[in-house]
């Protein structure tokens, strides 16, 4: 079987174009597509899937939808099921209960423009490389919920997961036997619970590659709750393996707010702006300098102007030196500091306008200590 799929994938592209006239009949490869009010792409999503040449059944899990995804899921070739509760997670398991094969591949209902062979691909380290668990990996950075919640959380909790570049997404292949050992969460927080449960239970785990991809983003209405399950569920887990202390529930919140604080993040929020302005606190826009007034607020000032007074030493260092300064104060009192300052005339009119400016609207406004 292995030979099999080596060759299957270096004519995946033949293939795919015979697909719908005869199935392969070595495909060993189940897929299962939770959907829910997924009417718009639910039909492509199937096409593509049977249109794999290791596709052997496709299975929609419909969770109740009030729209005509179950109709027209069935039309396009899949085997549809009513989901036998509310949720994604249980939709995910009935899937896999009903999987006539023992490789399974989980894909979501609204994906778009999918590059060919993906399930392919995706198997091939379960079926070549010892591999019980795949995670796909896509060229889009990961949403608001899976850099500022669940990153921060695997990189205390479990950092040996920190790596991957989607813990979130519903993108994975994986054997049968392996998910009848694991707990299928009701909501958002099923797929990072699954990659934790399975690297719990000893599973070796892979990322494939599967480039660029399309998928509506979640309304903003939804990313708290989103947030809210898929931390409760890197909670319990850390529980359960003996790694939730005081101290990694602060290191977590120390993680998230870096995160938040960080350029590459800010990037993200651009919305297709093109210029990004960065205003300076030292000078800029006060004409005292923060760091300054902050040492002197918190103590730190004989201690700072030693650092200050030592233009031997390269910026770099000179700056991790006095970020260690300001170590365990609480950003709170950085807040209080920045407040307390006096802004020059007229910053806050350019910032308004600015904004106002289509070419220029996202401005960030960062704090640094040096």
């Amino acid at each position: 079987m292995k030979s099999k799929l080596r060759c299957r994938l270096a004519n995946s592209t033949k293939k795919t174009r015979q697909a719908h006239q005869s199935r392969d009949e070595n495909a060993c490869v189940t897929v299962v597509i939770p959907a829910l009010n997924e009417a718009k792409r639910i039909q492509e999503v199937v096409a593509y899937a049977l249109a794999d040449s290791a596709t052997a059944e496709v299975i929609v899990v419909d969770d109740s939808s009030i729209d005509d995804t179950a109709i027209l899921a069935r039309r396009a070739g899949a085997k549809v099921l009513t989901s036998s509760m509310l949720g994604k997670g249980m939709s995910m398991r009935d899937g896999a209960v009903a999987a006539s094969h023992d490789l399974i591949v989980y894909l979501d209902g609204d994906l778009a423009n999918l590059h060919p062979g993906i399930i392919t691909r995706l198997c091939f380290p379960l079926l070549n490389e010892g591999a019980d668990f795949v995670k796909a990996r896509f060229g889009r950075s990961g949403g608001r919920v899976t850099e500022l919640t669940a990153k921060p959380m695997l990189k205390v909790f479990f950092p040996e997961l920190a790596h991957l570049a989607q813990p979130l997404g519903g993108i994975i292949a994986v054997r049968k036997n392996l998910l009848q050992t694991l707990t299928f969460e009701d909501g958002y927080g099923v797929d990072v619970g699954l990659l934790i449960d399975a690297h719990l239970a000893g599973a070796k785990l892979a990322e494939v590659d599967i480039g660029s991809l399309e998928h509506d983003s979640q309304p903003l209405c939804d990313l708290s709750l989103m947030a809210s399950e898929v931390s409760r569920a890197i909670f319990v887990r850390a529980k359960i393996a003996g790694r939730l202390h005081v101290e990694q529930v602060a290191a977590m919140h120390e993680s998230q707010r870096q995160v938040a604080a960080g350029i590459d993040y800010v990037l993200t929020l651009r919305k297709g702006r093109r210029r990004l302005i960065l205003l300076d606190m030292d000078g800029t826009i006060t004409p005292s300098r923060f760091v300054l007034e902050l040492a002197r607020t918190t103590g730190n000032e004989a201690a700072l102007m030693q650092l200050l007074d030592t233009p031997d030493s390269d910026a770099a260092t000179r700056s991790e030196r006095i970020a260690e300064l300001f170590r365990f104060i609480h950003k709170q009192q950085f807040e209080q500091v920045a407040r307390s300052l006096e802004i020059r005339p007229g910053v806050i009119e350019f910032v308004k306008q600015a904004r106002r400016d289509r070419s220029c609207s996202a401005t960030a406004i960062l704090w640094p200590p040096t």
